[in-house]
């Protein structure tokens, strides 16, 4: 089933690719003959991101630095090394948009106002407090991925809820072991998973189900030693973003 689904998946990826018009991607040795094929057989000129361009790398909770080819001492206002590759492929487009000269520092004032609201999206600072729309596998992965970065010797808690019709297990697989807790519950929409049942997907030894969003921010607010993560559904941070922009 998830072998199908992704034959069709790629198959309306490499659908993109149009007559005579340039396409860009990241660099994956894995299929990139199927995407050279396709471009050959559009016209299409292909351009790929160079990861042997990029260096000086520096994340921290509310930001990232890097160099990328010819931009130096970048600045992108969102965490996470997987927003620097969606800065990478948005660097190459823009300097591959025909009939478009845009300077390198125009392109870094750019990277510098980009806000992505719900993406790793830093809510509260003490208690550290983010809320990140991850829900499938690819988003918990990416969301995994920065916790690892920034965890060290924090205690980490997750608070986590899920629509029904996702892949709960395989998510929750990928991301219980670089937390210490998880808390489960869930959000007003009728496509919001039962907390009872999505803890049985569960095989972490610090977990719990709490029914009150305002119960559990309670709990956050008054440990200040941990970080929190709020994810699983964009239904249910938009829930917890609207409760704190509204306090």
């Amino acid at each position: 089933f998830l072998l199908s689904q992704f034959l069709v998946y790629y198959s309306k990826f490499l659908g993109i690719v149009k007559e005579g018009i340039p396409f860009v991607t990241h660099q994956n040795q894995e299929f990139y003959e199927d995407i050279y094929d396709a471009c050959k057989k559009k016209n299409a000129p292909l351009f790929l991101t160079d990861k042997d361009k990029l260096a000086n790398v520096v994340t921290s909770f509310t930001e990232s630095h890097f160099d990328y080819d010819s931009l130096k001492n970048c600045v992108l206002n969102l965490p996470g090394k997987h927003q620097i590759e969606n800065a990478m492929l948005a660097i190459e487009i823009i300097k591959h948009l025909p009939g478009y000269n845009i300077s390198d520092e125009i392109i870094k004032k750019g990277l510098a106002k980009t806000f992505w609201p719900g993406r790793l999206e830093i809510i509260s600072n003490n208690p550290i407090i983010f809320i990140d729309g991850a829900h499938n596998p690819d988003g918990i992965m990416r969301l995994t991925e920065f916790i690892k970065t920034v965890k060290e010797n924090h205690h980490v808690r997750l608070i986590f809820a899920v629509s029904s019709n996702k892949d709960k297990g395989e998510m929750l697989k990928i991301i219980e072991p670089v937390v210490d807790e998880i808390i489960f519950t869930h959000f007003g929409y009728k496509r919001s998973e039962n907390e009872e049942n999505l803890i049985l997907f569960s095989n972490h030894p610090h977990r719990k189900i709490v029914h009150n969003l305002e119960e559990i921010i309670l709990e956050v607010k008054n440990d200040q030693n941990s970080i929190n993560f709020f994810c699983g559904s964009l239904f249910f941070i938009s829930e917890v973003r609207k409760y704190f922009m509204e306090k």
